[in-house]
């Protein structure tokens, strides 16, 4: 294995290392609070399809990530009373002698289950495969990515700041200190992620301006060896050139055609045939009304015409 390769290998590794931990930390801002409570979603909310608001009722009116939405134990024992259900302090408490409620941490997100309620959100649209869940965990609550599947920038606001408090902090954690060199790895993995923030390539011009990528994406010598790329990386150039747009002006104005171009049979009848097979390739630089197709081809009866009908460069059925 090359040098360069092991190298890129590793900084993948790293990547996706940090990357880990980077969610793992932004996940911290929904930490399952401390206590001694034993309950299963699969068990409530799976087999015996109980409603979630039974337990959750507050969430209706909750405006605030802080809120604490848990059921306080008198909701449980109305279920919990010997009679519908077993009342045993062990079913549901760790510590029957020393029981202890669910704290509320603090939260750095800013959300209210009132307002997504009252768009008619389901529970399972955010906390999808809560009733499947044995314990509480973290994986009920949904990550950022849930959330931008509407906060998109399109149907709802993709703003930072609408949804942390710590907008900057959240933004270090996602792009940590290698993020100039590494966010290509996930910018070719994931590009969707990064649409969401992104939504144009006025981010990466910012930075991608063509000057001074020389000596890292771009050799010294890529005006001249750039053809190599152009012919086998074609989806490499794309992801920052349009064809059409980049290429054309530069060919045009230095006189840079493509080999064929120069044959002497080009101008008697190759070049017909070469539009047959392909004229996307053509239009990618000459428009259909191009000064250079009208040297020789005129428009007659809403068709183009050749001005020197020679039969040597005019084979039969060539342009109409």
């Amino acid at each position: 294995m090359s040098l360069t390769r092991t190298v890129m290998y590793s900084v993948l590794l790293m990547t996706t290392i940090a990357g880990v931990l980077v969610l793992q930390d932004v996940l911290s801002a929904w930490e399952i609070p401390k206590g001694d409570i034993i309950f299963s979603h699969k068990q409530h909310a799976g087999e015996r399809s109980i409603e979630c608001t039974i337990c959750h009722g507050t969430v209706s009116t909750s405006s605030s990530s802080s809120d604490k939405n848990l059921p306080a134990m008198d909701i449980c024992l109305e279920c919990h009373d010997d009679e519908k259900a077993p009342g045993d302090c062990e079913l549901c408490h760790r510590s029957a002698d020393e029981p202890l409620a669910l704290s509320n941490p603090a939260r750095e997100v800013v959300f209210s289950h009132k307002d997504h309620l009252g768009r008619k959100m389901s529970c399972e649209k955010c906390h999808s495969g809560v009733e499947k869940a044995e314990k509480m965990s973290k994986q009920q609550f949904p990550d950022m990515w849930v959330c931008m599947e509407c906060h998109d920038g399109k149907k709802q606001t993709a703003a930072c700041k609408a949804c942390h408090t710590e907008s900057e902090r959240v933004m270090k954690d996602y792009h940590n200190e290698g993020w100039t060199h590494s966010h290509k790895f996930e910018a070719t993995r994931q590009p969707e992620r990064c649409s969401l923030c992104h939504e144009s390539d006025e981010s990466c011009e910012e930075c991608h301006l063509g000057d001074n990528l020389q000596q890292t994406t771009h050799s010294l010598n890529y005006e001249f060896d750039h053809p190599l790329d152009a012919r086998g990386k074609e989806k490499d150039c794309s992801a920052c050139h349009d064809e059409a747009a980049f290429c054309a002006p530069c060919h045009l104005e230095n006189e840079v055609m493509p080999e064929d171009h120069s044959l002497l049979s080009w101008n008697r009848g190759m070049h017909a045939d070469a539009a047959k097979r392909d004229i996307e390739s053509c239009i990618s630089c000459h428009e259909t009304d191009d000064v250079t197709c009208l040297r020789c081809h005129v428009e007659h009866e809403g068709e183009l015409d050749i001005l020197d009908p020679a039969p040597s460069s005019r084979p039969g059925g060539m342009l109409r």
